[in-house]
């Protein structure tokens, strides 16, 4: 199996991530503000104020910049899908039975069959669309195999 990572999967990640970022980044400040003014009493010393301090406000920052990729990776999905749609079409009209069967060979085992064909699929696709990903591409050939062609 393919080890891509959709965008969309990757934006549901980094926005969560972001968000817990946040929450411990402002959770940690308040406790700081509360501590400072006395209501809870949990900190002592400037030290433990420093380290706290500085950990809350890395994890703002990371949440921040987590966001920040998320946005990124947002924009992207529309662009990733609409590639995606276009090579399953693609694979519908280009991969037939006569094109599959070239590949079929009673002598191999089926895994060998199988990996023979994949790569068969993943070169004509390539060629039609070089700039793709590799891994992008193994990822929707194989469930295209899966979903169409597997008996």
């Amino acid at each position: 199996m393919s080890s891509y990572v959709k965008k969309s999967e990757q934006y549901s990640d980094a926005s969560s991530s972001g968000i817990m970022f946040l929450v411990v980044g402002i959770i940690g400040i308040g406790v700081i503000i509360l501590n400072a003014l006395g209501v809870v009493s949990w900190i002592a010393g400037y030290f433990n104020y420093a380290l706290y301090t500085a950990l809350s406000v890395a994890a703002l920052l990371v949440g921040i910049f987590t966001l920040r990729r998320a946005a990124s990776l947002k924009r992207e999905i529309p662009e990733e899908t609409s590639l995606q749609d276009n090579i399953i079409q693609w694979l519908k009209d280009n991969i037939t039975a006569d094109f599959l069967n070239k590949y079929e060979d009673e002598m191999l085992a089926d895994e060998i069959v199988y990996f023979n064909k994949i790569e068969a699929m993943k070169n004509a696709v390539f060629m039609q669309y070089p700039d793709a990903d590799s891994d992008f591409l193994d990822q929707i050939i194989e469930d295209f195999y899966q979903e169409f062609l597997e008996q």
